[in-house]
């Protein structure tokens, strides 16, 4: 009995230990945070000073500090497997770059929040729960449950009347519905300010990203983007400026396929079935290249269906979008000589002639032909790239009470709820706490970079 009453005490004290953990595990570790260029022992000595001033801090608030010690107790109370795999969660946390952090962070005590306030029948249920997989379909039931119980007593009837698969998609569809009435009653809107997913986005940007940029990426990159997506500001965005940094686009118009891997599947079937008649040595040294890996495809002799797709194709005015119409009418052919307007007279009706024409003219000129750069407003990509990494509220939350003074929290204008003064706070604790934003930048550069620079 006794040992029940300890493990549950452990698992309801999980959250606050890991925090103490945090502590713990820097003190020991003896290691540098990443990028920090000072040596180990310097390190460790700088950590530990780090932790004793903490300590003291604690120490200073009587309720907090007899909680932290009721929470180290209850940790070496755990079986030894138990620590370690909880050291490991401290561990893997930490080593998340700072969005996933903060989401996982979130995740933790927003679940610790609701199991405290189960029923003891229900807290149990979950807790004897030993396979995860099985924990999250049993805490997924018991939410939907609490979310019926909330609606009007017609939706409930209408929804315990359905069968189990149906209930749980009409359950969905009617919580994603109530989200959105909610957002317009609020009137959020992620496209203004901290877009997290491409269809956030202005409609130009969304077309750049879909037409010009990603074809150009790797696998990799296109894994990398589409994992982006849906998580924190500024991660998305970030990762789309940085990646079309990265591949800036050759020439106007939309940019068709650049590896074999990218063509249609029965297109590649009849390529290998014909080997022997394709110049594939020419294909393969152009994959990753446009209009190079286009021309090569063009050179192969196709009997019924052309290798590149017309609208990858475009060799007449009329072929491109209204912007560069617009600026070769109205801007470009304005400023050409005689000589030059014939040069794309020439070149008209001629792929890839005719846009590398365009683009030649229009950089003798200096003039900056649309559709070749990220669109969109430019502060909103110079915020995506400056912005400070993620911070868990309840490391803001602990920096807010056991740091500031009250002049402090007076001269930063703090108000719960105000993401303005959510920013201000972050922005001293990065002050107060230089190798906490070194150690965090070094991880957002890990996960912003493809997988082969990250295993170097």
């Amino acid at each position: 009995m006794t040992s029940t009453r300890n493990d549950e005490t452990a698992m309801r004290s999980s959250l606050s230990l890991i925090v103490l953990m945090a502590v713990l595990l820097i003190a020991t570790s003896g290691a540098a945070p990443p990028g920090d260029t000072a040596s180990p022992d310097a390190a460790r000595e700088d950590a530990l000073a780090s932790n004793a001033r903490r300590l003291e801090r604690w120490r200073k608030d009587p309720e907090h500090h007899a909680r932290l010690q009721r929470d180290l107790i209850a940790f070496w109370e755990m079986s030894p497997e138990r620590r370690a795999l909880l050291r490991k969660l401290d561990h893997d946390l930490h080593q998340e770059d700072s969005a996933t952090q903060t989401r996982l962070w979130g995740v933790l005590e927003r679940y610790h929040s609701w199991l405290m306030r189960l029923p003891e029948e229900d807290r149990r249920r979950v807790e004897s729960t030993g396979d995860w997989r099985k924990r999250l379909e049993v805490v997924r039931d018991l939410r939907e449950q609490e979310w019926v119980r909330r609606q009007p007593p017609t939706v409930q009837k209408r929804i315990k009347a359905l069968a189990s698969a149906e209930r749980r998609a009409e359950i969905a569809r009617l919580r994603e519905e109530q989200r959105q009435q909610h957002r317009e009653a609020t009137h959020l809107d992620p496209r203004r300010d901290r877009p997290t997913r491409l269809s956030d986005f202005p409609p130009e940007v969304e077309s750049f990203v879909k037409d010009s940029l990603r074809p150009l990426l790797t696998p990799e990159e296109r894994q990398r983007l589409d994992q982006a997506e849906n998580r924190p500001w500024p991660l998305y965005a970030r990762t789309v400026a940085v990646l079309s940094e990265k591949h800036p686009v050759p020439l106007p118009g939309p940019i068709g396929p650049v590896r074999i891997a990218d063509l249609p599947l029965s297109l590649q079937r009849r390529m290998r079935e014909n080997a022997n008649r394709f110049p594939m040595a020419a294909l393969r040294r152009a994959e990753g290249l446009w209009p190079e890996f286009g021309v090569a495809l063009l050179s192969m002799q196709w009997k019924k269906e052309p290798g590149l797709d017309k609208r990858f194709r475009p060799a007449h005015l009329e072929d491109f979008s209204p912007a560069v119409r617009d600026f070769v009418s109205n801007t470009l052919v304005k400023t050409l000589t005689i000589e030059e307007k014939e040069q794309l007279r020439k070149a008209d009706g001629n792929w890839p002639k005719y846009p590398q024409t365009l683009l030649e003219l229009s950089r003798k000129h200096g003039l900056q032909l649309p559709g070749l750069t990220l669109p969109g407003p430019r502060e909103l990509w110079d915020r995506a790239k400056a912005a400070l990494p993620e911070v868990p509220e309840r490391t803001l939350y602990h920096f807010l009470t056991n740091e500031l003074t009250k002049e402090d929290r007076d001269r930063l204008r703090f108000s719960p709820g105000d993401p303005a003064a959510r920013e201000r706070l972050k922005q001293e604790f990065f002050k107060r706490h230089p190798r906490e934003l070194r150690r965090l930048q070094q991880l957002d550069r890990k996960r912003n970079s493809p997988p082969k620079e990250r295993a170097d």
